[in-house]
């Protein structure tokens, strides 16, 4: 078996938005604001509040990398995603190669057929979880025992 690991350097922005700044995978989005200073420290005071909009913006990151014949030689190449988070579609050459909808399980996907040799390029857009969970909200309410249902300062009901 020959695997071919993409962690390390990656880059990300806001989805729709120019300005790429280095990431880190693994990894998260806030520790990769806060390393390019584009974020105040969140555990500092009350700090979080005021970083509230990351969860509510849509990310995307990316990175190209190498690929040998060797490689494309295989039946089968996966490629194999651990805690992807939470709603993304993963990009491969441009081309949509799946979606995860859970960060709690692995995600494989068959790889192959959109690969090359040579240079490629991999791209993971996220989607909003909190976007997401209000647009669910608004078109089947989730009920509630005991109260509204309080995210990030909206009462739901």
């Amino acid at each position: 078996m020959q695997s071919l690991d993409l962690n390390g350097s990656w880059r990300v922005r806001k989805a729709e938005a120019p300005g790429w700044i280095p990431a880190q995978v693994p990894g998260c989005v806030h520790t990769d604001l806060l390393a390019a200073k584009r974020i105040p420290d969140p555990f500092v005071r009350d700090v979080e509040r005021q970083v509230q909009w990351i969860g509510e913006t849509d990310w995307v990151y990316a990175r190209s990398f190498e690929v040998s014949s060797d490689l494309l030689a295989h039946d089968r190449v996966l490629l194999r995603c651990e805690g992807l988070d939470t709603l993304a579609t993963i990009l491969l050459n441009g081309r949509t190669l799946g979606r995860a909808d859970n960060m709690f399980r692995t995600w494989e996907f068959d790889a192959k057929r959109w690969l090359k040799p040579g240079r490629n390029a991999i791209e993971i857009r996220f989607v909003s979880a909190v976007e997401y969970v209000r647009a669910r909200q608004k078109k089947r309410p989730i009920p509630s025992w005991g109260g509204p249902l309080e995210v990030r300062g909206r009462a739901w009901i």
